[in-house]
C-alpha cells in the first residue's frame, strides 16, 4: 500500500491445495448473556482466537459460542467448545475462553479519609485567616 496515494502496490495470490490441511486463527465471538452477568457478575473474554486446523473446504469464518449458561464463577475451556466436523483445535484444552467474575467492592480506606478531613479543616482554617484578616483593615 503506498502511505501517501493510498493505492495497492502489490498483491500475492497463493494456490491453495484442496485436499491438504492449513493451520488459521479464527475469531471468538460469545453471544447471548449469560445468568452470572445479570446477577452482577462481569463476563471476561480472554480468549478471542482459536488456532485450529483443516482442509480448506471445512474452513469457518468465526466460532460462535453461547455462554447463556455460565454463572458467577463458571468458565467456558477450549475443551468444552463444539467444533464442526473436520475442524480440530490446536490449542490446550485447559486454557479460559471466557469466565464469569464475581463483582469486587473496593473499600476506602480509613487513611484515605483522614486525609479528606484534614484538607477540609485546612480550607476552613484559612477561610477564618481571610476573615479574620479583613476585619483587620476594617
Amino acid at each position: 500500500m503506498d502511505p501517501v496515494k493510498d493505492i495497492y502496490l502489490h498483491a500475492d495470490f497463493y494456490e491453495i491445495s484442496m485436499d491438504k490441511e492449513i493451520t488459521v486463527d479464527v475469531p471468538i465471538h460469545l453471544v447471548n448473556s449469560p445468568v452470572g452477568v445479570t446477577e452482577g457478575g462481569i463476563l471476561q473474554h480472554t480468549r478471542r482466537k482459536l488456532n485450529i486446523s483443516c482442509l480448506p473446504d471445512k474452513m469457518i469464518d468465526a466460532l460462535e459460542l453461547d455462554v447463556s449458561g455460565l454463572a458467577i464463577g463458571d468458565s467456558l475451556h477450549v475443551e468444552d467448545i463444539e467444533l464442526p466436523e473436520g475442524i480440530v483445535s490446536l490449542e490446550e484444552g485447559h486454557l479460559t475462553v471466557a469466565t464469569v467474575a464475581a463483582p469486587t467492592i473496593v473499600e476506602e480506606e480509613e487513611e484515605e479519609v483522614i486525609e479528606e478531613e484534614l484538607a477540609e479543616g485546612e480550607v476552613a482554617e484559612s477561610e477564618q485567616e481571610a476573615e479574620s484578616a479583613e476585619e483587620s483593615k476594617a
